[in-house]
């Protein structure tokens, strides 16, 4: 499931200035691309602010075949003058269920959505495709706003899917910018009105087998380190007051409360914590306003301290559109930054808060299994460093891993290229017992952060045994050299006291793109181990080498383009 606010506008929504800069086409269809190739597989997908009518028609003419069920409209009736539809729609691969009961405003709102290609504009009280008028003001007041909802069915679970846009804060081109105090009311009047309209659309619904999504980009700023949490006078690095909330206040109103039992979390923070989750940066801070929140008995609570696993979510990130820069409109998509969760079986390890912690050293292999089709399996790290991951055999595109920072769940961390992967065989005293000692390894340095993995199958397409190598480097050999990192804590190899022994090392010069030379200090901290052998290679060819090396060296190059280092202790 995914969402993003496209910002494909209408004139009516741009600013002059932007316009002749502004090609909706082009970034309609590198949202387009970015959708198709997301490698989980969207099977929904909500927009908002697709208000351009020769980009709405775009894209549906480019998702019409990935996804035949679309919801292409949410519009006022012809008959009222003047205004914008809601720029709601959404792309679906599961076909809409029917809802229970008629639900919706029907006296002024339309829908217009299709359904294995035949077209339907209906009253938006009905049981396909209900949709609710949300009352706005300022500048958004002149966009019919709403929220609107399909029924989906997969694997014999159902899901009720809501999604909208609401009221946003004036910007600098409203004319006549409310106050502060009627956002605010605004914002909590359609709260209540999206929970009615879920609770009369079902959303209550306490089956084992029936959750409820909200999605969309809500407006409410969800960034800790937002200025509006921070004492008076804090700097953007500040750390937020003691008392300030770590969510905004409007996350104990409306939705964010209780509808029928059932408590609204942020699937976000629920499943990956240490990940603020930003979705906006132009507002001239980080922002979070785009959400995806679920139902769940007693997962979480608003205004809780303790961030509770949510029922079936198995992972949370904003899926790969880039971020907006006003000046590079031609490589990217949008001033938000799009929101996608996995949706799976919940179980040990199904999410990064329920994440096996792995501790390096003793034996290397993780052998589990997928029990169920759409399982994704997460283990924490919490020693950085330097690790060779992979698949005992190679799978395929059946069976795949991701390997994140705690702090950017985002964007998967890249292979270290220094030290190749391949196929490579354990040593036997890491291969004792029974199972399998050869792995197509890849290698990933994690600096300085705790890291998870993630290992799932790409579209939920298998179950079984897998066998998983998982192996810290220990800087005994060139196959598992130790990266080193600027800033990073020393590495301590440990060397055996009876023998010989050693380390290897590699280290990633920066490019500084010009001919000054980038100085790289090496230094050996214990005095007991003095008198070392050292011999330093750079892109093959030694720069140093020294016998009874006492204490640092250090030593430059002009990195324009940036270098790998090979070091021998």
């Amino acid at each position: 499931m995914g969402t993003i606010n496209s910002w494909l506008t209408s004139p009516a929504f741009k600013n002059p200035a932007d316009l002749s800069e502004d090609d909706d086409i082009r970034r309609c269809h590198n949202l387009v691309k970015a959708i198709l190739e997301n490698r989980d597989g969207f099977d929904v997908i909500a927009l908002n602010e697709a208000f351009d009518e020769d980009v709405r028609t775009e894209l549906v003419s480019l998702l019409r075949d990935e996804f035949p069920y679309i919801v292409k409209k949410v519009d006022h009736l012809p008959s009222i003058v003047g205004g914008e539809d809601s720029g709601l729609m959404l792309f679906s691969k599961l076909p809409f269920q029917t809802f229970p009961a008629v639900v919706g405003d029907g006296i002024q709102t339309i829908v217009n959505y299709e359904s294995n290609t035949a077209n339907y504009t209906i009253s938006a009280a009905n049981n396909i495709v209900p949709a609710q008028h949300l009352m706005g003001v300022g500048v958004d007041a002149g966009a019919w706003k709403s929220v609107a909802a399909v029924k989906v069915n997969q694997g014999g679970r159902r899901y009720t899917i809501a999604f909208t846009h609401m009221q946003a804060d004036p910007g600098p081109d409203d004319p006549l910018p409310p106050s502060p105090g009627t956002i605010r009311n605004t914002r909590d009047a359609q709260l209540g009105q999206i929970k009615d309209f879920l609770a009369a659309a079902g959303a209550a619904s306490t089956g084992d087998k029936e959750d409820t999504l909200l999605v969309g980009d809500l407006n409410v700023q969800g960034w800790p380190g937002h200025s509006s949490f921070m004492p008076p006078g804090a700097g953007p690095n500040s750390i937020p007051a003691p008392n300030a909330q770590m969510l905004a206040s409007e996350y104990g109103v409306g939705v964010w409360g209780n509808i029928a039992g059932l408590n609204f979390f942020d699937a976000w923070r629920t499943s990956s914590p240490e990940d603020t989750g930003i979705t906006n940066i132009a507002t001239g801070e980080p922002s979070r306003f785009d959400y995806i929140l679920m139902n769940g008995r007693g997962h979480y609570t608003a205004g809780s301290p303790t961030l509770h696993p949510p029922s079936f979510v198995t992972a949370t990130a904003p899926f790969g559109v880039p971020q907006w820069t006003r000046r590079m409109l031609e490589t990217v998509n949008s001033d938000h930054i799009g929101v996608a969760t996995v949706l799976g079986p919940k179980g040990p390890r199904s999410t990064p808060a329920l994440a096996e912690v792995v501790v390096p050293g003793g034996d290397p292999r993780i052998r589990n299994t997928f029990a169920s089709a759409g399982e994704n399996h997460w283990y924490r790290f919490n020693r950085p460093g330097t690790y060779s991951f992979g698949f005992a055999d190679s799978p395929g595109d059946l069976l795949a891993y991701d390997v994140f920072a705690v702090r950017d769940m985002a964007h998967p961390l890249a292979a270290y290229d220094p030290i190749p992967g391949g196929n490579i065989t354990l040593p036997p005293a890491e291969c004792a017992g029974t199972g399998v000692c050869n792995f197509n390894r890849t290698v990933f340095f994690s600096g300085t952060s705790p890291f998870y993995v993630r290992i799932y199958s790409p579209r939920g397409r298998t179950t079984g045994t897998y066998n998983f190598l998982a192996k810290v480097h220990d800087c005994s050999s060139p196959d598992f050299a130790c990266a080193l990192k600027a800033g990073a804590p020393p590495l301590d190899p440990s060397p055996p006291e009876d023998r010989n022994f050693t380390g290897f090392f590699t280290y990633r010069a920066l490019a500084t793109g010009t001919t000054t030379p980038q100085a790289l200090s090496l230094r050996v901290g214990n005095p007991a181990q003095q008198g070392l052998d050292v011999r330093i290679t750079r892109i093959g060819t030694q720069v140093f080498s020294a016998q009874g090396f006492n204490s640092s060296y250090t030593f430059g190059f002009p990195e324009v383009s940036g270098a790998d280092y090979f070091l021998s202790v």
